[in-house]
């Protein structure tokens, strides 16, 4: 189209106007009668090329705002959104604390056997806002451990001696409802202990009465775009195994959302504060030693070194190893060779599971 412009530009006929200035009158007349008859057409090409060129111009869209990546789901997000500190909510699961509220909008979840089997959940909130979560329960120090790796603020009511000494000892910034209870509240219509609430805006105002930021960058894992679907994967359903029935675990892979949908003692795993089914587009599963180490069952969970691991995404699973080096690093998840495994873009669950319990696929 620009080369039509250059081609058809109506100044050359201008200065064919100027050389014939001082011909006789009936080449002048003639002459003008020419160039009336070239500008009317030069008129008319000029309308066409105008029309031509408003319809064929591209729209320019107004650009996007800024984004970062968010670290714990590769989705982007607003700056300030990514470079703020995480909280990280230990969340109750005996079947009294049953449906939990807010475990839906968390960026990653982290189940773990607590004493007696049962589990219990770290919910880690970055871009993630929820109304209310819990109920919320005791720290443990694996709690801590988890919540030093991703410099998450940890809210928890109290906690085992150990579990406390932890988040002191490790410098873990602390959200502890025993010393903050106007940050949380009782629902009465649960009975204590599995009634304590609090929600994502209160205790980020609690975090930044107590001055607390990000002290260190957050990289914990690596991002991929999903699959096409007609590369999915035949690992549509995901068993494991916690302990007894009402504590093992199923999820179910949806082609359509390419999502996990959980199920947790045959019937399906719902956040009671909206009404859904909690969902994951990526499951790992990581195996590792548990031992019991006083009178009441509490446990120890070995969560540095390396082990056996299963990456689940796109109905598909891949079989590796996890590693971590210290408990102020991220735990990785590798594959056979070797190579960082990269997750899908989203949300994402964590089950840390004992080492001679059943994963099937």
């Amino acid at each position: 189209m620009s080369r039509y412009l250059n081609d058809g530009d109506p100044r050359r006929k201008k200065i064919i106007i100027g050389v014939v200035a001082g011909a006789v009158l009936i080449i002048v007349v003639a002459v003008i009668l020419i160039i009336s008859s070239g500008s009317s057409a030069d008129s008319t090409d000029q309308t066409t090329v105008s029309s031509s060129t408003t319809s064929t111009t591209p729209t320019t869209l107004p650009p996007e705002p800024d984004t970062d990546l968010n670290p714990l789901t590769g989705v982007g997000v607003s700056p300030d959104v990514a470079d703020r500190q995480p909280i990280s909510v230990v969340i109750d699961n005996l079947p009294a604390a049953r449906p939990q509220s807010g475990i839906s909008k968390a960026d990653l979840v982290i189940e773990v056997v607590a004493e007696g089997g049962i589990t219990r959940f770290m919910a880690i909130f970055l871009a993630g806002e929820t109304d209310i979560v819990g109920p919320v329960r005791s720290a443990r120090k694996y709690f801590a451990e988890i919540s030093h790796t991703f410099d998450a603020a940890i809210a928890h009511v109290g906690g085992s001696p150990s579990g406390l000494d932890a988040i002191r000892n490790l410098g873990v910034d602390d959200l502890d409802q025993m010393s903050a209870s106007s940050y949380f509240w009782r629902d009465r219509s649960r009975r204590a202990p599995h009634n304590v609430y609090s929600s994502t805006d209160n205790l980020r105002r609690l975090m930044n009465e107590k001055n607390y930021t990000l002290d260190k960058i957050l990289t914990p894992f690596e991002f991929k775009d999903d699959a096409d679907t007609e590369d999915f994967g035949t690992a549509s359903e995901i068993n494991v195994e916690f302990s007894r029935s009402s504590y093992n675990v199923v999820w179910t892979h949806d082609p359509e959302t390419n999502t996990y949908a959980r199920k947790m003692g045959g019937v399906s795993h719902i956040d009671s504060a909206f009404g859904e089914q909690v969902t994951a587009k990526n499951i790992m599963v990581m195996f590792t030693t548990v031992n019991i180490f006083d009178s009441k069952g509490r446990v120890n969970i070995e969560l540095d070194g390396t082990g056996n691991a299963l990456v689940f995404q796109d109905g598909d699973v891949v079989e590796g190893t996890w590693h971590r080096s210290s408990n102020s690093q991220p735990i990785e998840f590798r594959d056979s060779d070797d190579n960082k495994i990269p997750l899908n873009r989203g949300n994402s669950w964590l089950e840390i599971t004992e080492i001679g319990n059943s994963v099937d696929y």
